[in-house]
């Protein structure tokens, strides 16, 4: 899923030239409901995986919205959570989330946390999920700068 802005023109546009994508187009903040419910439709009919990130179009930054639990209930499918750095990244100082991007040429590293099985909607078990998948990302991101300590400080010093 992507947004409908200039930026979600472009993620899709690549994401399909690359991967073979279906994007689904919407966001938290604008026309995600639609957006939801034709992702919901294309998994459950394909099977197919999907790939989101968790914190939507304006953040909070790393704060998962509820779209990413409802989609993996309907879908009957865990939440994996994973992450992509690369060996040499340009921080977006003026984006809200300050976003790394992959520079040409560089490795990428592509990690995979413990799935997140969603059996309830509510409240409070959002809020455990939730939990969850952050702590997930953040225990990833961890293990790989403690592997690779000199791009922990290549992000550093461009934020």
């Amino acid at each position: 899923m992507t947004s409908l802005s200039k930026d979600g023109d472009i993620a899709a546009k690549i994401s399909s030239w690359i991967a073979n994508v279906h994007p689904t187009r919407g966001s938290s903040s604008k026309g995600g409901r639609a957006a939801m419910n034709e992702l919901i439709k294309i998994c459950n009919e394909t099977h197919l995986d999907t790939g989101l990130t968790i914190d939507g179009p304006r953040g909070p930054k790393f704060i998962p919205k509820k779209g990413i639990f409802k989609i993996a209930y309907e879908c009957n499918t865990p939440i994996i959570p994973y992450y992509g750095i690369s060996s040499r990244t340009k921080v977006l100082k003026r984006s809200w989330d300050k976003f790394r991007l992959g520079l040409p040429f560089s490795t990428m590293y592509i990690y995979y946390g413990k799935p997140i099985l969603i059996e309830s909607l509510s409240d409070e078990s959002i809020e455990k999920y939730a939990k969850l998948l952050k702590e997930g990302l953040f225990e990833i991101e961890k293990s790989h700068f403690q592997k690779y300590p000199k791009h922990a400080s290549m992000i550093e010093s461009q934020e």
